[in-house]
């Protein structure tokens, strides 16, 4: 890869997301790390209703109630060109508004046409920002160590999702298409290295769990490129599905002292509530 095309990523890649949840949650993780499990997306599933929790929380505010709810954002009618064999690429910049909460869980809907002769997954590189966290959403689909221009199929009609059963980057082997559109919902590929450096070995540290804990208000910024010659694609339409947890917090208490506790307390109430269920 030539010096040049290397200094147009320069940019996108100064950045470097937190690696797991636990980064925005540091009391918690110290205090109660034995009623937690890790995930493989680095987030925490399941907790024991016996632990100190309720009695953290009591003890801080008398009582709390942790509200959740979902939103979904689209954003359709697009038809934005990815440019074909360009690393600049393109983005497409959203705006989220009217949001109370902080992001418990992120899902993403992502729709890829190709148009003219077609360009192939293996050409895709695509990742979401937005405040802190950086997603890498698909990576040069099918690239191995083996195969160095991965699948040829044209375009993707996907859910991204952390709790998928299965990894988008291999979905060949995973009874995915051949020479048809892509679709079903998937882990996002989540491999934050080089588009010309991606395998399937590759580390996956950049799922959608980095905005857990963050505020979803805000600009959330899709960037795309297409990074072989030879056939095109457009950006369709996209949405975010946005899970919020509500931390009420009391006047009479500086949010500073108890904003980051009560986050990882009602993160836990709702997802031991979404195990029940």
């Amino acid at each position: 890869m030539k010096s040049q095309d290397l200094q147009k990523l320069d940019a996108h890649w100064d950045y470097e997301p937190g690696r797991d949840a636990f980064h925005r949650v540091p009391f918690f993780r110290a205090e109660v790390t034995d009623a937690v499990e890790r995930v493989p997306t680095g987030f925490m599933k399941s907790f024991s209703r016996n632990s100190c929790v309720t009695f953290l929380l009591g003890v801080a505010l008398g009582t709390a109630v942790c509200a959740t709810r979902a939103d979904m954002f689209s954003f359709s009618g697009l038809n934005k060109d990815i440019p074909d064999a360009d690393l600049s690429g393109t983005v497409d910049v959203q705006q989220v508004n009217g949001v109370q909460g902080l992001i418990l869980d992120l899902n993403v809907a992502l729709t890829i046409e190709s148009t003219g002769w077609g360009a192939f997954n293996g050409d895709l590189y695509i990742t979401l920002q937005h405040g802190s966290g950086l997603s890498v959403l698909l990576n040069r689909l099918g690239r191995t160590a083996t195969d160095a221009i991965g699948y040829g199929d044209p375009g993707v009609q996907v859910t991204l999702d952390d709790e998928a059963a299965q990894d988008i980057h291999l979905y060949r082997g995973l009874n995915g298409p051949l020479n048809s559109p892509l679709t079903g919902t998937w882990q996002p590929d989540a491999r934050f290295v080089l588009p010309f450096d991606v395998v399937e070995t590759s580390a996956r540290t950049a799922f959608l769990d980095v905005f857990d804990g963050l505020d979803p208000n805000g600009e959330w910024t899709l960037f795309l490129a297409d990074l072989e010659t030879g056939g095109t694609a457009n950006l369709e339409q996209w949405a975010l599905e946005i899970e919020t947890v509500r931390v009420p917090v009391p006047e009479v208490i500086p949010t500073s002292i108890i904003l980051t506790p009560l986050f990882a307390i009602c993160v836990l109430h709702a997802l031991s509530r979404r195990r029940m269920t």
